[in-house]
Formats: structure tokens, C-alpha cells, sequence
């Protein structure tokens, strides 16, 4: 198993802010705020339009988002993925995967800037993708990936698919053998409760166009690959090349609150 992931570093410094942004400002349950409408943040086509995502498919525009406390940070993530038949390399290339003042951990092509943000309502965000493996790059290269053991490396652990996605939807990955997810294809076990019971159908995963969502992590065996998850299942990871477009594959932003307390 690699080493774990670094923390994705925190907006507020290690405190809860007063202000969460829009929706609840008050948790239903541990660090799950509910939903927040597309009206009171943005739609998956204005979003697009502001940030230059020219490449896919709209769909699922009015999905609107889920709202977390993760990490010291509050993170709106969308419901469902508002584009699909889009490639990891076009949101690398508008600045959209990492949230960093950088050019990211695992650049693509033209090296760039990570830091994109957005303004709403008073609330500014850094726009990026979750994570969804416990290490940039995750290791492929461990003798347990693509095997019926998948499950005992978690290569999720830790990742935001993992901690918030896991956590708002009715399974529990755990062990294939009783799960009944994919063997080979197994993020990792649950942590935790879960805080909802979403479907598949609610947060668009598992069948249908966009059910896959890239996240950021890139292969430790071949350096052009991106990791992302939901494909056939909640526990579901894979990778494939960065410039890979194909209907399943879907983008599914974060937007986390920049502090202004």
C-alpha cells in the first residue's frame, strides 16, 4: 500500500469559521450541511460559461450541490456531474483540478496555474476536482490493484470520494465478498456512518451518462494516466489516460469556500 495522501492543505487554519457560505449553516449530522441549490451557488452551464469548459456535454445543469465540512474547510460538491464525454487534460488545461497556487501536483501538457476561483453572492471558492485515492500519484504498482483484494489497499483511504461520497450514499463498501462491488476495481472500505442514504440515481453514479467523476491523482505506473471513481459502483476506481473523453467520464466540480473571517 503507498504512503498516505498529504492533507489537502486547509482554508480556515485549523478553525471552524462563523460563516459557511450558502445553505445550512448548521450540520444535520457530523460534517454534512444537506444540499444547496443550484440558484443560491450555480448551475452546471453558468459555471461551464465563467470557466471556459468548452469540451462535453451538459447535463444535470440544475443537480445543484452537497455541502461538507472536511479538513477544516467547508466544500460544496456537485450533486451530479454537470458535463460528460470531457477529459481530464481540458479541466487541467482551465486550471480546474488541483485548487492550488501552483501548477499542480501531476501537470499535463502546458503546465498550469491551479488557483481558479469564483465569486458568488459575497462567497468566493477555489474551484478544483475531489481527491479520490490515498496518495498523488496512488500506486497501481501495489500487487493487490486490479486483484479480488483490491479492497485491503484502500486506495481511496482517506480521499474525499472516501471521508464525504462513501459517507451521503445507502451502501457501505467494506468487503466485496459481502458488499457486492467490484473485487478488482474497490476503492477501499467505508470509515465512519454513513450521514445519508442517497442512490446511485441521486448522485448520478453507476449507470447512465457522466457516472464516472476524474478526480485528481495520477498513476505511479504510467505518468499520462488520472484516476476516477463511481463508475459501476460507490466503491468504484480506475484510471485512464488524462486526455481519455468517453460518455461515462463526467466532471464534477468542488467549489471550497475561501474564508473571509
Amino acid at each position: 500500500m503507498s504512503g498516505s495522501r498529504p492533507l489537502f492543505r486547509p482554508l480556515f487554519g485549523g478553525t471552524q469559521p462563523q460563516a459557511t457560505g450558502p445553505g445550512s449553516q448548521t450540520p444535520i449530522v457530523d460534517g454534512f450541511y444537506g444540499e444547496v441549490s443550484a440558484q443560491e451557488l450555480y448551475t452546471g452551464d453558468e459555471l461551464a460559461l465563467m470557466l471556459g469548459v468548452t469540451e462535453g456535454v451538459s447535463i444535470n445543469s440544475d443537480a445543484g450541490w452537497l455541502k461538507f465540512a472536511h479538513e477544516d474547510s467547508i466544500l460544496f460538491i456537485a450533486k451530479r456531474p454537470f458535463r460528460y464525454s470531457i477529459s481530464w487534460a481540458h479541466l487541467y488545461e482551465r486550471g480546474l483540478v488541483y485548487g492550488t497556487d501552483d501548477t499542480g501536483k501531476a501537470p499535463y501538457g502546458t503546465p498550469t496555474n491551479q488557483l481558479t476561483k469564483v465569486r458568488k453572492n459575497g462567497n468566493d471558492f477555489v474551484v478544483r476536482l475531489m481527491t479520490g485515492a490515498n496518495a498523488d500519484p496512488f500506486a497501481e504498482s501495489d500487487p493487490l490493484f486490479f486483484t479480488a483484494d483490491m479492497y485491503q489497499q484502500n486506495v481511496g483511504g482517506g480521499s474525499e470520494w472516501n471521508d464525504l461520497i462513501y459517507r451521503i450514499h445507502q451502501a457501505v463498501p467494506s468487503d466485496p465478498a459481502t458488499d457486492g462491488f467490484q473485487a478488482d476495481r474497490h476503492g477501499g472500505p467505508q470509515a465512519g456512518p454513513n450521514w445519508a442514504n442517497y442512490t446511485d440515481a441521486d448522485i448520478g453514479i453507476a449507470s447512465g451518462l457522466a457516472r464516472a467523476s476524474w478526480v485528481q491523482e495520477q498513476s505511479d505506473v504510467n505518468s499520462a494516466y488520472r484516476a476516477y471513481r463511481g463508475h459501476y459502483d460507490l466503491a468504484y476506481f480506475y484510471c485512464y489516460t488524462a486526455t481519455y473523453v468517453a460518455s461515462s467520464l463526467g466532471w464534477r466540480p468542488v467549489l471550497q469556500l475561501i474564508p473571509n473571517n
